[in-house]
């Protein structure tokens, strides 16, 4: 019985990680927005036709050894980023929803004014 409850618990956890890569290759081909806040260098693929965003941390960073910490931040770390880049966008604009992606990716669902 409890070897079923932990297949069970694999096939989830497994099919939660397939739909978040699959989230991911849906912004393959949105040209991204280099964005700098007063702490992180952050890349954001915006796709303003469905009110939904990725953020993630620039190839820079991504790349440095520094990357590791940035898996660990909490969501409001990354919503106040997004939330400051759509504001900078002169759009008037509010997070709905969030959610991880992978390490270190967030995708923000957004509604604007």
């Amino acid at each position: 019985m409890i070897a079923r409850q932990v297949g069970v618990w694999l096939c989830f956890l497994a099919l939660a990680g397939c739909a978040a890569l699959d989230t991911v290759t849906q912004y393959s081909h949105v040209k991204f927005a280099d964005y700098k806040d007063g702490r992180d260098d952050w890349r954001i693929f915006d796709k303003p036709s469905e009110g939904r965003l990725m953020i993630t941390y620039n190839v820079e960073r991504a790349a440095g050894p520094a990357f590791g910490q940035g898996t660990n931040l909490p969501k409001p770390r990354f919503q106040n980023a997004v939330e400051a880049w759509l504001t900078s966008t002169g759009r008037m604009c509010r997070i709905t929803n969030g959610y991880p992606l992978v390490s270190a990716q967030w995708e923000f669902k957004y509604s604007c004014a």
